[in-house]
């Protein structure tokens, strides 16, 4: 298994104490929407790829890599590099959200679909629940409930 690591994960404290969230998402809108969930109690795990999520590179930081932006709306996250390009890395993503309640991304329906981790494939293996992408959530389709 793909080790997690995170000293700021939450403390599970809050409404959201005890549901684990796996979080595929990038930017600012779904990173700070988990970012709400981890100050709320959620274990959120942050999976990136080899090369970071872009908003490490968007303004400056503390450090190289480390944006403001992209530490204000990961605060409080665990984080895992995963590539998805991988077999293995897949593998681990799907035991990830194997054992979540929550499993939310960023990605174009068909991109995800691509990976191997549309609504259908997912869906059967979260334990309570899930979450529409931002898309769908912005009127461009959505058809779940």
């Amino acid at each position: 298994m793909t080790e997690v690591k995170g000293a700021g994960a939450s403390k599970g404290k809050g409404p959201l104490a005890g549901v684990r969230v796996v979080d595929l998402t990038a930017m600012v809108m779904g990173p700070y929407c988990t970012q709400i969930m981890a100050d709320m109690g959620a274990d959120v795990i942050k999976v990136e790829p080899p090369e970071g999520d872009n908003t490490r590179y968007i303004s400056v930081g503390p450090a190289k890599g480390m944006s403001g932006v992209f530490v204000n709306v990961n605060r409080g996250k665990r984080s895992v590099v995963l590539d998805l390009r991988s077999d293995a890395d897949k593998a681990a993503l799907r035991g990830l959200v194997a054992r979540a309640d929550v499993f939310i991304h960023s990605m174009r329906a068909k991109a995800i679909a691509n990976l191997g981790f549309s609504y259908e494939e997912v869906a059967p293996s979260i334990r309570r629940s899930s979450i529409p992408t931002a898309m769908d959530m912005a009127g461009a389709g959505l058809t779940r409930t």
